[in-house]
C-alpha cells in the first residue's frame, strides 16, 4: 500500500485546528480525509522537529558507513592490553577483541590489528637503532 502524500497547506490547516483544540485529532483527521496513523505523524513531526512540510533531501548512511562508524566506537572504547613497556605509547598496543558477529567487522578489526603491530614492529626498531648508536 502506498503512503498518503499530503499537501503542505493541509498539512498547515490540520496543525492549526487541533492546536486551537477546535477539535480532537480523529475528527480533525476526517474533516480534512487524512488517515489517523497519517495525522498523529503530521502533529509528531511538528512537535518534536517543529516542522509543517515533508524533508527535501533524506541521508541515508551507506552500509560501509554504518560499520566504519560502529567501528569507531567500538575501537574507542575497548581497553589496550597492558603491556611491560612503560615507554611504548598506549594506541600501539594491541587491543582484547578482535572477533566479531559480523565477518566485515571482524576482517576490519584484523586489519586494524596488523597496522597496530605495524607501527609497534616500526618503533621497536627505531628503539633499537637509537640503542645501537648509543
Amino acid at each position: 500500500m502506498k503512503y498518503q502524500s499530503i499537501p503542505n497547506d493541509i498539512r498547515t490547516a490540520f496543525i492549526k485546528r487541533v492546536q486551537e483544540k477546535a477539535c480532537t485529532i480523529r475528527q480533525a483527521a476526517k474533516e480534512f480525509g487524512l488517515k489517523f496513523s497519517t495525522s498523529k505523524a503530521i502533529l509528531q513531526t511538528y512537535r518534536k522537529e517543529g516542522r509543517i512540510g515533508k524533508k527535501k533531501n533524506r541521508n541515508r548512511n551507506t552500509k560501509a558507513e554504518k560499520i566504519e562508524e560502529s567501528l569507531k566506537i567500538e575501537v574507542n572504547s575497548e581497553k589496550p592490553v597492558v603491556n611491560d613497556q612503560p615507554n611504548l605509547p598506549s594506541s600501539i598496543l594491541p587491543t582484547q577483541r578482535i572477533f566479531d558477529e559480523n565477518p566485515l567487522i571482524s576482517v576490519i578489526k584484523i586489519q586494524q590489528e596488523l597496522m597496530q603491530q605495524k607501527q609497534l614492529y616500526i618503533h621497536l626498531l627505531s628503539m633499537m637503532m637509537l640503542q645501537k648508536k648509543q
